[in-house]
């Protein structure tokens, strides 16, 4: 009920995120989330807009049966599409592969990886990108599947990936440097 209550307005911003959000609650259920802040509660994955309109929530409710193929992807892959249902647009990814699929629908997406996940790409190691100066980054393309990896370091190790935009143009920024004050 609440889902379709979010989207009555019809109006669908064309940035779009799906991210996850602890809700506390104390009471009596039993979803126990280790390894979060708020361990008690109930996880939430959510799809929202740039100015923080929220248009599909998702409560995690452990596992669930679906179709054989379904169970091949990854939980964050079936949550992302799950709650795209309701939008033509698609939102920040997490996976190579739902990068890969997305692209293969004709969506636009970009995203944060973890480093595990970057799939045996030749992009500098991470160890050795932080010795490296704040600034520096390197780059590869999967022409494939037509995805563009960036690694670059600044305070830590971020590695992206998108499958419709370019590294180019570069511009640099002003930062706080903690040794030039």
């Amino acid at each position: 009920m609440l889902n379709k209550k979010y989207q009555q307005w019809g109006i669908i911003h064309e940035k779009l995120s799906v991210d996850e959000a602890m809700t506390r609650y104390y009471g009596h259920h039993s979803s126990l989330v280790r390894g979060k802040p708020v361990r008690f509660g109930f996880k939430n994955w959510s799809l929202c807009s740039s100015n923080g309109y929220c248009y599909s929530v998702d409560t995690y409710c452990g596992k669930t049966k679906g179709n054989p193929g379904d169970i091949q992807q990854p939980l964050g892959s079936r949550v992302v599409l799950s709650l795209l249902k309701c939008v033509c647009v698609y939102p920040v990814i997490i996976f190579l592969s739902l990068l890969s699929d997305l692209k293969r629908l004709g969506f636009r997406a970009t995203g944060t990886l973890r480093q595990n996940r970057t799939e045996k790409s030749p992009l500098i190691p991470v160890k050795e990108m932080e010795k490296k100066k704040r600034g520096s980054y390197d780059s590869a393309f999967d022409s494939k599947n037509e995805l563009l990896l960036i690694r670059w370091n600044d305070n830590s190790v971020c590695t992206i990936a998108t499958n419709y935009d370019f590294l180019e143009p570069l511009q640099n920024v002003t930062r706080w440097c903690k040794e030039k004050k």
